[in-house]
């Protein structure tokens, strides 16, 4: 995570980032022209969201659409989708991987002693 002047980026793809506004408190998804500000729970709404999209059977369910994006998402609009081909779908759910809440403190496992047998062939 880098801190910048009042957020703090999240992720970082070639095309986009996600980062924590200070001043807002919202996390905002920026990709291509697309941007996205949610709070907390609609952001882990709409990760899990677009995680579970399955962009084969997307593109095989619009396969008649004359776009060049056949993965079409719905949003709160009667008149709008986003689209994105296959590329950009992974790319969003690579964006989308990072955890927002701070590393979990793990317990280290040392290793198990193995007794090697050595042939001397």
């Amino acid at each position: 995570m880098i801190q910048g002047r009042g957020e703090l980026t999240i992720n970082q793809t070639i095309n986009g980032r996600i980062y924590k506004c200070s001043e807002c408190n919202k996390i905002h998804v920026d990709y291509k022209n697309l941007n996205f500000s949610f709070t907390q729970k609609e952001y882990n709404n709409f990760q899990t969201y677009i995680q579970n999209l399955d962009g084969k059977y997307w593109i095989r369910q619009n396969e008649d659409h004359s776009g060049e994006r056949k993965i079409l998402i719905p949003i709160n609009h009667p008149n709008l989708l986003i689209g994105f081909n296959l590329e950009e779908l992974y790319e969003l759910k690579e964006l989308l991987v990072a955890n927002l809440f701070p590393p979990r403190k793990f317990k280290l496992i040392k290793p198990r002693t193995v007794e090697l047998n050595i042939s001397k062939n």
